[in-house]
């Protein structure tokens, strides 16, 4: 079965804009680097690769709530998101952090926290892309400066547990069947999965992944795929072709 997916944001534009044109007040410098980027998303597949992170010879961004498994495992890494939620909104616990790297158009109350908790906090341009911080890694990092990237924890899949850390249920699964292999996965990690695995095909020579799962089987079959069976839950949200806007 073909299943067509649309993001939806968690903010509007418009809020994003009201919050960029706060967070300019702030004077915050923008993010500068060079050389090699991990992103790390937290993804189970980061477990494999401990001693390949400690001893990485560049920076790392650590995605969402991933910046704490990387402190408690003595990675040195630095908070990014684009993620614009108000900070009670977020499932994970910030107070950690003492480096971030985030999209100027994320809540400046967040970025405030932050700031009162001593943190450097560094400036990415209004990210166009999507649909998760992962996904949009891609061009935000060659804008501030980084010529070698690669993802690790981004496999989009998961077996038992979605992510390397306590994190929150996915009931909305679905599952997917590319190369032959089925993953289990969410619709919005197809779409980052389509996205990283269509810039690494095409620029090699700057992208890779050490995730694996569906984003390693769309860099190597190509993102076309047939989805399998989706949760109950989800399978109550989705609109037939014939009555979605615009058909």
């Amino acid at each position: 079965m073909k299943v067509s997916w649309v993001s939806v944001a968690t903010v509007s534009n418009a809020q994003r804009d009201a919050n960029a044109q706060i967070v300019k007040t702030l004077g915050l410098p923008f993010h500068k680097g060079a050389g090699r980027l991990a992103i790390v998303g937290g993804g189970p597949s980061i477990n494999s690769h401990l001693d390949e992170l400690k001893a990485w010879d560049g920076a790392i961004w650590a995605v969402n709530g991933t910046i704490n498994w990387c402190l408690s495992h003595a990675i040195e890494a630095a908070f990014y998101t684009i993620d614009a939620l108000p900070p009670g909104k977020w499932f994970y616990d910030l107070s950690r952090v003492k480096r971030a790297v985030l999209a100027s158009d994320c809540n400046p109350e967040l970025i405030r926290g932050l700031l009162s908790q001593g943190a450097k906090v560094e400036l990415l341009p209004i990210p166009d892309g999507g649909p998760t911080s992962a996904a949009a890694a891609d061009v935000l990092s060659l804008q501030a400066g980084y010529t070698n990237i690669t993802w690790f924890g981004c496999e989009g899949s998961f077996d038992e547990g979605t992510h390397a850390f306590a994190s929150a249920e996915i009931p909305d699964w679905i599952d997917v069947d590319i190369g032959g292999q089925r993953y289990r996965t969410k619709p919005e990690f197809v779409g980052q999965s389509t996205i990283m695995a269509e810039v690494i095909r095409k620029f090699p020579q700057a992208y890779s992944e050490r995730s694996g799962g569906l984003l390693r089987a769309m860099v190597e079959h190509g993102a076309d795929h047939d989805v399998y069976q989706v949760s109950n839950s989800l399978y109550a949200k989705m609109i037939p072709k014939e009555n979605a806007i615009g058909t």
